[in-house]
Order: C-alpha cells, then structure tokens, then sequence
C-alpha cells in the first residue's frame, strides 16, 4: 500500500507531465524549481505536501533520461520553458558520477 506522500508524488508526477514539456523531456530544471512547484500547486488549489514534491524531484532528477541530459550541458529551464542560468560542469561531474553509481547498483 501506497503511503499519503507516495500517492501525491505520483499525482503530481502525471499532472507536471501533462502540463510541462520540460518536465516530460527531463531537461535541466531550474535552481529552486521546487518553489515553482510550489506556486503552480498553488494556482491549481492542490494540497501536495513537501515531502511528496521532495520525493518527486529526488525521483525526478536522479532520473536516467535527466542525469544524461543535464551532462550534455546547456541551459536550465523554468517549468514554462523559459531559459535560466546553464549546467555548471561541476552539475556535469555530479550528474556522471550518479550515473556511474546507478549503472554499479
């Protein structure tokens, strides 16, 4: 059985989806795109706890698709689409070391 903040995870994985093609196609976030999160649940009236976004970007961005992504450099994305700030190389490092990690399990 699923716990409270393992159902709205999952409910706001499906709704940021639908809605965001950034999110979708697993491109770079921006820094702080949890308060984004925040506001977007805020505007669609949805109690989501902090546990169950933290979980969701956890899941999210140590993601396979994303990690590679976020190695490939270039820009960070609002969930609009909209450009903010690039990939650090040291944000390149960590994201290949989280997969030569993944990839060892």
């Amino acid at each position: 059985m699923l716990s409270p903040s393992e159902r709205q995870s999952r409910e706001l994985k499906r709704l940021l989806a639908e809605t965001f093609s950034v999110w979708r196609r697993r491109r770079p976030l921006a820094i702080g795109i949890d308060e984004q999160i925040a506001e977007f649940l805020d505007t669609q009236s949805l109690e989501i706890s902090k546990r169950a976004v933290k979980k969701l970007l956890h899941r999210h961005t140590n993601n396979k698709n994303y990690l590679q992504n976020v190695m490939r450099g270039g820009p960070r994305f609002k969930l609009d689409g909209t450009e903010v700030g690039e990939v650090q190389r040291e944000e390149k490092e960590h994201a290949q070391r989280t997969l030569a990690s993944n990839d060892a399990k």
